[in-house]
């Protein structure tokens, strides 16, 4: 579905780490499916349960999408090699 895209993406020089929740297991399947990931992916973790998330990030979000997990993101993007 995703693959002209998932190719550009490893054929890229960035590389990244993702944190996916619940429902996001699925992109990550996606992701690691595709030839190159391994270059592409540093480290992916998936807290899927609500006490897993609740220890990944320290405590519990006040929604799916809260401040700690974009803090994480921002953080790895500042890691990862960026064209």
């Amino acid at each position: 579905m995703y693959a002209d895209r998932l190719a550009k993406l490893h054929a890229s020089p960035n590389q990244g780490v993702i944190v996916l929740a619940g429902g996001g297991a699925s992109a990550l399947a996606q992701l690691l499916g595709a030839s190159g990931a391994s270059g592409t992916l540093l480290e992916a973790s998936v807290p899927y349960s609500a006490a897993a998330l609740k220890d990944f990030l320290g405590q519990a979000p006040l929604s799916s999408v809260s401040e700690r997990p974009l803090e994480v993101w921002r953080r790895s993007r500042s890691n990862a090699r960026m064209p």
